[in-house]
């Protein structure tokens, strides 16, 4: 073979020179001449380059065909997201990239969380061929069923506030509160000028029928038309034992007709109660019986708690105070305005003053002895407090010829209070 290769070489070589002598007609004939060897590679085939010194003619010879490419296969298999493929290198450099495979794709298994009140659902979704994991198909939380809500009232001695529930989960939270200076502001007011005149009346400023044995009613639209605005009736007095065995006190014998005739008259209305307790648990007795006398009534002025008995003068003025915490407190949180009857005396004597009137609004029984029996003397008394009872000698000579009736001023608003807040039957 490289025999051949050799007579066909020079073979080439002489029809080359014929060509050239013939060529230069008698000019270069070619006779120096250099050669230059170019071996094959991969891709480019060998040969000799020979090149006349002279004229710098130049011709190939011993040309040998390229070796071809000694290719290494290098395989990458497909994962779940890329494609696999096979790549050929060889060691000139040269490389390429063939046998496609597609992906696999994701083999992927879920999990469902189902959503909650506060929790959002999802599906989590991993991959059992690879580390991929996510989560999606959101769902957004059902949000809390808040059907049960129980309202605390505020008073004296607890914040008022409201506990929601939620039916679905149970989750409660406390909300809403209502502190007792947002509704209570004490016994004191900055006004100066009475807002409201009224009297106050018990089953005493009735007649009493010997014949039939009942109390005669009182004219309350004469009342109204004698100028007062509002009127407060006794609702009742405690149970305690009376004469043979018997009991006495209990819902005032005039009450409800007295509580009709006034509001079909156009007066505003407050109640108060005289207590004999001495004890705590007489005190709350007295609160839930006086609750069920005002059951279905509207009343615009507050529900009061009269203190001033000989039966509780005995006791300490801490006891007599927690007294009327008990019972204020108790119709605060069935939200009556509850309020404290009493008069110089007892305040000064016999109660914590400061914080009866922090605490509480005061219907302030006290009878001036000058002959200007109307006018607060501020010098003497000091700042006003809601209502005054200032004389228990008030005629009403169209309502009755002999009677006396306590007459007051209210330096409150009542009747707006009650509506603003929703008090003693009354929607907010």
């Amino acid at each position: 073979m490289k025999d051949r290769i050799r007579f066909w070489t020079l073979l080439c070589m002489l029809a080359a020179l014929t060509a050239c002598l013939c060529a230069c007609s008698g000019k270069c004939l070619h006779l120096r001449m250099t050669t230059r060897t170019f071996s094959p590679n991969c891709s480019e085939q060998g040969y000799i380059l020979n090149t006349c010194q002279d004229c710098n003619y130049a011709f190939k010879s011993d040309v040998v065909a390229p070796y071809g490419h000694d290719l290494i296969a290098s395989t990458t298999p497909p994962t779940c997201s890329t494609p696999g493929y096979t790549e050929y290198k060889c060691s000139c450099g040269y490389h390429y990239v063939a046998d496609h495979v597609a992906p696999l794709g994701h083999e992927l298994s879920s999990i469902v969380f189902s959503p909650s009140c506060d929790e959002q659902g999802r599906t989590d979704y991993s991959c059992s061929r690879c580390s991929l994991a996510y989560s999606a198909d959101f769902v957004a939380p059902l949000g809390h069923q808040f059907e049960t809500a129980v309202v605390t009232p505020v008073s004296c001695a607890v914040t008022g506030h409201t506990t929601f529930t939620c039916s679905a989960c149970h989750y409660s939270y406390v909300g809403e509160f209502l502190f007792y200076s947002d509704v209570f502001s004490g016994a004191y007011t900055a006004a100066t000028e009475p807002l409201a005149r009224g009297i106050d009346v018990s089953s005493w400023n009735h007649t009493f029928d010997e014949q039939t044995g009942e109390y005669l009613p009182l004219d309350f639209e004469a009342v109204r038309a004698a100028g007062f605005d509002f009127v407060i009736l006794k609702a009742g007095s405690t149970v305690r034992p009376g004469e043979n065995g018997t009991l006495k006190g209990g819902k005032e014998v005039t009450f409800e007709a007295d509580y009709a005739a006034a509001k079909a008259a156009g007066l505003d209305v407050g109640v108060y109660f005289y207590t004999y307790s001495t004890t705590v648990e007489g005190t709350q007795a007295d609160a839930r019986a006086l609750m069920t006398y005002l059951e279905g009534k509207q009343l615009e002025y507050p529900v009061y708690f009269d203190v001033e008995d000989p039966t509780i003068s005995t006791l300490d003025r801490r006891t007599v105070t927690e007294l009327c915490v008990t019972f204020i407190s108790a119709l605060q949180q069935s939200r009556y305005f509850g309020a404290l009857y009493t008069n110089n005396n007892w305040l000064t004597n016999h109660l914590q003053t400061d914080k009866v009137t922090f605490l509480f609004d005061v219907w302030y029984a006290r009878y001036p002895l000058s002959e200007d029996a109307f006018v607060w003397n501020s010098e003497k008394y000091g700042q006003h407090m809601g209502m005054w009872q200032y004389t228990q000698e008030g005629r009403i000579p169209t309502v009755s010829e002999t009677g006396y009736f306590d007459f007051n001023y209210a330096y409150k608003d009542y009747p707006a209070i009650m509506r603003e807040l929703g008090y003693n039957g009354y929607t907010k």
